[in-house]
């Protein structure tokens, strides 16, 4: 949670009498009277930090991945091959080392992958998106990888007298519940349905407490795409992916 501590410079040492009017001075004939108050402040984070990283099998699928030419797929002028080893795996992951005291503004991640903003926008497999980066052989644009992402997540809170609640999928629950405070935090919690986009907003709840969460970016499918007329021997592609909180 986001804290705004505010300064204000105060005037001290005025008795409670006549006197007080000694702090003001008339201002001089047409002319305003001038002053300043100096405002100060800091904002500090105490949210809990989020952890992210990139699971080692996904590492594995994407390395020296091989295709035979013949099992492209002609699209107009371009040839299609499947990646079938980025098929329905996780890209990311991330969650709360520890729950923060309560729900509000700072605890929302926000993950770009690519170009493309997944959060709050590809959140199930059929809002799944495209995303494009260019395939390169010696710095040089040879095609195009194209993977459909969605994101999901889980939350847990205490919420209306003190009870434990969670939301999410099953994938995003199962690894949520496993974390090391989960069973006593939130003892025989009561599963609230809901979609991708509420749990989501879950997070930003103020009356809610001891609130923590688990979030994945998962690969559907992936192809590259090269012209038909000069496909290449070799190829690689890099694909960015940023997460900033909200």
């Amino acid at each position: 949670m986001k804290k705004l501590f505010v300064a204000l410079v105060t005037l001290s040492g005025l008795a409670v009498s006549g006197g007080v009017y000694a702090a003001f001075a008339d201002a001089p004939k047409d002319e305003a009277g001038q002053g300043q108050l100096e405002i100060s402040g800091t904002l500090t984070n105490t949210n809990p930090v989020w952890v992210w990283g990139i699971p080692s099998d996904v590492k594995m699928a994407a390395a020296d991945i091989t295709l035979q030419k013949i099992t492209g797929v002609v699209e107009g002028s371009n040839t299609a091959f499947a990646l079938d080893s980025m098929n329905n795996i996780v890209l990311l992951e991330g969650y709360m080392k520890t729950p923060a005291p309560s729900g509000g503004a700072g605890l929302r991640p926000v993950i770009t992958v690519g170009s493309q903003q997944v959060t709050e926008v590809c959140w199930t497999e059929q809002e799944a998106c495209n995303i494009e980066v260019d395939a390169l052989n010696s710095n040089t644009k040879v095609g195009v990888l194209q993977l459909k992402v969605d994101a999901e997540l889980a939350s847990a809170y205490l919420g209306h007298e003190s009870k434990p609640t969670t939301r999410g999928t099953d994938k995003t629950l199962a690894a949520l519940t496993a974390l090391p405070f989960f069973q006593t935090t939130y003892p025989n919690p009561i599963s609230a349905t809901g979609t991708n986009e509420n749990t989501y907003t879950s997070l930003s709840w103020t009356n809610t407490q001891n609130v923590s969460s688990y979030m994945m970016v998962n690969s559907n499918s992936a192809k590259l795409i090269v012209p038909t007329s000069s496909v290449p021997d070799v190829w690689s592609a890099t694909l960015p992916i940023t997460v900033t909180q909200k």
